[in-house]
């Protein structure tokens, strides 16, 4: 009986064996293989990537290239003087000669009405004693609103006798009746008098951003937009 035992321990230590012998082999079987692969894939020469074509770019001048050509070109018409007639000679064409002009009026022409706007804003308490007219006199008739206007800022007086308003420098007398009004046109004309149309020495008139610094911003975006730089 003990030689039975013996000899089944005998038989299954030797199975034992035998299958943990087979298991290592297939291990090794499956890791071999896996290095194998491996060694495969890093033999392959791989497919070189192609280089990104370069983007080409037109040529182009900076926006504050642009800026700056123009922003030069207002000094230099503005050097040339008030009523500056353009000739070939100039640095600026015709047509931006004009426009300069043009724009410069009608930010000092704006700008008289920001004036008035800001008198009637701050000021209506000296009405009476600068206009001889009263807030309710303003609020009923907006023509008065000039008037008031311009005597607060230096532009003018009235005389209470005589009933009339006359205007500083240009010495126009306005009756204040009928049409006999001044107007933001006047009020304008008095400011370019007085600074002989030289729209940097007026902007120590303006009530809110000076005269110049308006019509130059303009003058350089609409030179940009009509004449687009290649």
């Amino acid at each position: 009986m003990r030689t039975m035992i013996s000899v089944f321990v005998v038989i299954t230590l030797c199975l034992t064996l035998l299958v943990g012998c087979n298991n290592q082999q297939n291990e090794v079987d499956e890791l071999q293989r896996q290095i194998e692969e491996l060694q495969n894939q890093n033999s392959q020469t791989p497919t070189p990537m192609s280089a990104p074509e370069p983007t080409v770019k037109p040529t182009e001048e900076p926006a504050d290239e642009a800026f700056d050509k123009y922003d030069k070109m207002w000094d230099d018409i503005y050097a040339a003087g008030v009523g500056h007639e353009w000739s070939a000679s100039d640095s600026w064409s015709k047509d931006q000669q004009e426009a300069y002009d043009t724009i410069n009026a009608q930010a000092i022409l704006e700008g008289t009405q920001g004036i008035v706007d800001y008198v009637w804003a701050n000021y209506q308490g000296y009405y009476e004693s600068y206009s001889n007219v009263t807030v309710d006199q303003v609020k009923a008739d907006k023509r008065f609103k000039v008037w008031a206007a311009m005597p607060l800022w230096g532009f003018g007086t009235f005389d209470a006798d005589a009933g009339t308003y006359t205007g500083s420098p240009s010495e126009t007398v306005w009756t204040l009746t009928g049409d006999s009004f001044p107007t933001v046109e006047d009020f304008y004309n008095e400011i370019i008098l007085a600074h002989e149309g030289d729209i940097i020495a007026a902007d120590g008139e303006t009530a809110n951003e000076p005269f110049s610094a308006v019509a130059k911003d303009r003058f350089i975006r609409q030179a940009e937009d009509s004449e687009p730089i290649p």
